[in-house]
């Protein structure tokens, strides 16, 4: 059996143009445990024991920013401790919960102020970031500890922008009891 020519190209562009219709064009993304994440300027996220909260469209992971080295802390003799200087809180947006962008430290450390919980040679970890619908603050509850890991408080923070700046407001032990976690749950109902 012969085909005309002027039969078959038409079919053959309605197979092509159907299949590269039916091809999903939009790049594939994946996260792989145990690689490095980046941001989306390709820098390593900086959001150790971090949360994730969801506001009006986006998604914002708090985390804590630490330094680039890790070594270990002589003075602390309780116990072997290593350590990474506190560098405040890092908070990253995303829309796709895969492509990080880094807005910044939503609550600073405080290198100039020694007796602050906030300064570099203390202990910020965990945080997490609720929305207070009476009082339309975003509230950051982390745990805040000193370099021996006998302060044991929680602190607490607020702010008018889910991207900060906090203000801290300090720490407390809650109803006088050792804080050492921070799970932050807010009820919808």
């Amino acid at each position: 059996m012969k085909y005309k020519i002027s039969k078959v190209i038409p079919i053959l562009l309605y197979i092509i143009v159907v299949f590269s219709c039916s091809q999903d064009k939009r790049e594939e993304k994946f996260i792989f445990p145990g690689a490095v994440w980046k941001d989306i300027n390709g820098n390593a996220i900086n959001a150790h024991g971090g949360g994730i909260t969801y506001y009006e469209g986006k998604y914002y992971w708090y985390g804590e920013n630490k330094g680039d080295s890790t070594y270990r802390l002589d003075r602390v003799s309780s116990w072997e401790c290593w350590w990474a200087e506190a560098g405040g809180v890092s908070c990253y947006s995303s829309e796709n919960l895969v492509d990080w962008k880094f807005e910044g430290l939503a609550l600073p450390a405080t290198p100039d102020d020694t007796l602050s919980d906030l300064h570099p040679s203390q202990v910020i970890e965990r945080p997490k970031v609720i929305y207070n619908d009476k009082t339309g603050k975003f509230v950051l509850w982390m745990h805040i500890e000193s370099p021996d890991y006998e302060k044991a408080h929680a602190g607490v923070a607020v702010s008018d922008s889910p991207l900060g700046p906090f203000t801290y407001l300090g720490s407390f032990k809650p109803n006088g009891q050792d804080c050492r976690d921070q799970t932050v749950f807010k009820d919808d109902d």
